[in-house]
């Protein structure tokens, strides 16, 4: 059997007499340093000019365009003879327009930096009869809209109407009139 020496010291502190911690941290003696003064820092508000109100009006008069996404790669199939295909690349497009790297099986792939470059290699394929495989731009994806809190004797081709005067093209239109979820 194991004895534990205690001593009670104050009101609920015990200390174990076999046992002696040390203090990692020394303490710290109030006023043992001078007071020094802290360096005034240049603060300023870095949103300042969200307060502003609109007193340039030629800022709001310039609309961004929107950011032009990147094309995605075209796949050459069957290439043998890289410098002949280089050469008739180069003939549409200049080299530091687009960059290559070779792939298994003489597949080529082509990495365009403007669209309007990517549009021009595609139309040389197929003139040529150029087999390729490539995907769709971005900004030529449909896309599906979901209209909510309309009534539903709305006519469907007012609706078809007015997304093609702002300028849309409309594929299909369908109402969810009792489709509802089982729960």
């Amino acid at each position: 059997m194991q004895r534990i020496f205690l001593t009670v010291f104050g009101v609920g502190t015990l200390r174990i007499c076999w046992q002696q911690i040390r203090r990692t941290k020394r303490k710290r003696l109030l006023n043992s340093y001078p007071p020094t003064q802290l360096p005034q820092t240049e603060m300023r508000n870095r949103y300042e000019m969200l307060t502003e109100d609109s007193s340039h009006p030629e800022a709001l008069e310039k609309p961004h365009p929107p950011p032009s996404s990147k094309p995605p790669p075209i796949f050459l199939h069957g290439v043998i003879k890289y410098t002949e295909t280089l050469k008739s690349l180069t003939e549409v497009a200049e080299e530091e327009q687009f960059l290559t790297k070779s792939l298994t099986n003489n597949v080529f792939k082509l990495a365009c930096s403007p669209p309007e470059t990517y549009r021009a290699i595609i139309k040389r394929c197929k003139e040529r009869n150029i087999y390729y495989h490539t995907y769709q731009l971005k900004e030529d994806r449909a896309f599906r809209v979901v209209i909510k809190h309309l009534h539903y004797t709305t006519d469907l081709d007012d609706i078809k109407n007015e997304l093609r005067t702002l300028g849309h093209e409309v594929r299909n239109i369908t109402s969810n009139i009792g489709k509802q979820k089982n729960l």
